[in-house]
């Protein structure tokens, strides 16, 4: 009489299986502005099979151009694999560089075209350090001027 009843717990058993299925996640990174050098807000790429994974130190992914160009997108991503199918972990893009120093900044682009920590032109610094600091002169020599004047001040 036991085997009887047996068949009516080996449904429920499979439907079990069947809905627990294979987990998945969003797998999120940040795309590279190739043209200012600076990483877009955090963007959800693609929804990848497993676990969400730990965080990783950054890592840059290029994804074959999905409209039909002949380009490629540069991600930079700081969650370990799995990563999106199709995309290449290889980092040997040119562009891997800029959007890797670009996560060690920190800088993110702006709607308005600038970016939180843009790159620095050494020579751009320098010229304006010599601008300041004539006009700092500028400002002393006026100084100087209203009192030698004998005005008593």
């Amino acid at each position: 009489m036991k085997k009887k009843y047996l068949f009516l717990l080996l449904p429920p058993a499979g439907v079990l299986a069947y809905a627990r299925g294979d987990t998945s996640h969003i797998f999120l990174a940040r795309q590279l502005d190739e043209t200012r050098a600076c990483l877009d807000p955090t963007a959800s790429v693609d929804v990848v099979v497993g676990d969400q994974p730990p965080e990783c130190p950054a890592i840059c992914l290029t994804q074959p151009n999905d409209d039909g160009g002949t380009g490629r997108v540069v991600w930079i991503a700081t969650m370990c694999p799995p990563y999106p199918w199709n995309f290449d972990a290889a980092g040997l893009d040119p562009a891997c560089d800029a959007g890797l120093a670009a996560a060690a900044r920190h800088d993110v682009c702006f709607d308005d075209g600038g970016s939180s920590d843009p790159i620095v032109d050494s020579g751009t610094d320098a010229a304006d350090a010599a601008d300041a600091a004539d006009a700092s002169e500028e400002d002393a020599a006026i100084a100087d001027a209203g009192t030698d004047s004998g005005d008593g001040g």
